[in-house]
């Protein structure tokens, strides 16, 4: 049976020539939707659209070229507008906000991350915000930022709305408990937007990092391991930086096929095939499960195996497998 779509909900902030551009909450920051001109579409429009599962669970929150075709107008969620300029889309929002003297990004139910520049909220209160879509700085992802903000005045016998959580900051005791080492796997470019996609040590899963800096300015390239804050934005490990450079714990080499990064790594011997594992396997610190799935490994005298392996698909999932061995 075949399970449903998902329903999606965007908003058309940017075109050329060939394309609009739909913003989704659900995709990774600075990445957008392609929909292939002719459309019947203008700037500001809301849109809906189905997503199926299989690209749900694939493509749809991280591919940088994803497009669809079929959608429907609906009418606007907020006040949505063009900037002066008439090249920037503007929403105005109506938000209860708890009082922070501090200048902190916040976040909306519907709208998500909104980065904060220079506003203060010097008491709690209902406050009217216009956020704007925007790139700034070299190289960036284009993100929602405060433009404006004034406060409401006090409407006699209204029932204040429930608080929302206003900030995706973190404190630094946060911010040191977020740090985790990764690995950059790989770097796709598309229209100049980049992506650098990870392996997480701390956590053994696979995340996304996009920053303000190409790459090549920051002197980072893939094998490279850093340091960084990753928040879990809709099931997808995320970072937008700053990144620290650390010093390799392994020996990488690039795959000249699939631009994919392999790692040798030193380990014992591996438990032989169970009812969860359908070849020799182990389980390593920083890569959890690695599997011999093409039988590689063969036995010797030797305490450790040294093996080249790489992030691979087994089935359904991304698998770290063994390619060669090395002694």
């Amino acid at each position: 049976m075949q399970s449903a779509n998902t329903e999606m909900t965007g908003i058309v902030v940017a075109q050329d020539p060939k394309h609009f551009y739909v913003w989704c909450r659900e995709r990774l920051p600075g990445l957008d939707i392609a929909i292939p001109k002719p459309a019947s579409l203008s700037l500001t429009d809301w849109i809906q659209f189905s997503v199926s599962k299989d690209s749900m669970d694939h493509s749809f929150k991280s591919d940088p070229a994803f497009q669809i075709e079929e959608f429907q107008k609906i009418p606007s969620k907020f006040q949505t507008d063009l900037s002066k300029t008439g090249k920037s889309v503007t929403i105005k929002l109506d938000m209860e906000i708890a009082r922070n003297p501090r200048i902190e990004d916040i976040h909306h139910e519907v709208m998500g991350l909104i980065i904060n520049e220079r506003f203060e909220f010097q008491q709690t209160g209902m406050y009217s915000i216009t956020i704007v879509r925007a790139k700034k700085g070299e190289n960036p992802r284009s993100v929602w930022y405060i433009q404006s903000v004034e406060m409401a005045p006090p409407t006699p016998m209204q029932a204040p709305p429930t608080p929302m959580p206003r900030s995706l900051s973190l404190s630094s005791a946060a911010r040191e408990n977020n740090t985790k080492r990764a690995i950059i796997m790989n770097i796709s470019n598309f229209k100049q937007d980049e992506t650098i996609n990870v392996w997480i040590f701390d956590l053994k899963q696979q995340g996304t990092v996009k920053l303000n800096a190409p790459t090549e300015k920051l002197n980072l390239t893939a094998g490279d391991m850093f340091e960084a804050v990753f928040t879990n934005m809709n099931g997808t490990w995320f970072s937008g930086g700053p990144v620290t450079k650390i010093k390799n714990s392994y020996t990488t080499r690039l795959n000249n096929n699939s631009s994919e990064v392999e790692v040798l790594l030193s380990v014992e011997a591996f438990s032989n095939p169970d009812p969860s594992h359908s070849s020799s396997w182990i389980d390593h610190d920083d890569f959890g499960e690695i599997l011999d799935i093409n039988d590689r490994v063969q036995n010797h005298s030797n305490l450790l195996y040294k093996v080249w392996i790489q992030l691979s698909r087994v089935g359904d999932n991304y698998q770290w497998v063994v390619l060669d061995q090395a002694n």
